[in-house]
């Protein structure tokens, strides 16, 4: 929600969600938060997704296909990854991807549900984070 704002907010972004018929309702309430953006979730097949992403200048993302898919593309991705694998395992190919991901002492359990409250690996990825690397990828407007 917040980075979806904060990017708005900068004036030169479009915020689009993407991502299988189950992320539409969250897309839209989303979309009725920010009072702006587009949800495409459910609507394209594989190819009409990479055609979508081709126009993007950035995607953030999990480590799930739309990822994947814009690094192939050559489009600059931010992944926010979970530990549950080890290190480098998932990782979107491309030649401009930035992951991130916390060093934690759990990190490699193999679980599909964390069973710590807090769900460190993830919820310890701040927004300040992946602000700073969406600021590399995309310079502030009116920046040279």
């Amino acid at each position: 929600m917040a980075l979806g704002a904060a990017l708005l907010a900068r004036g030169d972004c479009d915020v689009v969600v993407c991502g299988g018929p189950a992320e539409r309702e969250v897309g839209q309430s989303l979309r009725e938060r920010w009072g702006a953006g587009l949800v495409t979730a459910g609507e394209f097949d594989l190819a009409g997704t990479a055609r979508l992403l081709a126009h993007c200048d950035l995607v953030v993302g999990l480590d799930t296909g739309t990822s994947h898919l814009a690094a192939a593309l050559g489009i600059p991705v931010i992944v926010l990854q979970g530990a549950r694998t080890w290190a480098g395992m998932w990782d979107p190919l491309g030649p401009a991807v930035t992951v991130l991901r916390l060093d934690l002492p759990c990190a490699g359990c193999g679980l599909m549900r964390c069973p710590l409250a807090a769900h460190p690996c993830m919820r310890g990825i701040t927004l300040s984070a992946v602000w700073q690397a969406v600021e590399r990828v995309l310079p502030s407007p009116g920046a040279s």
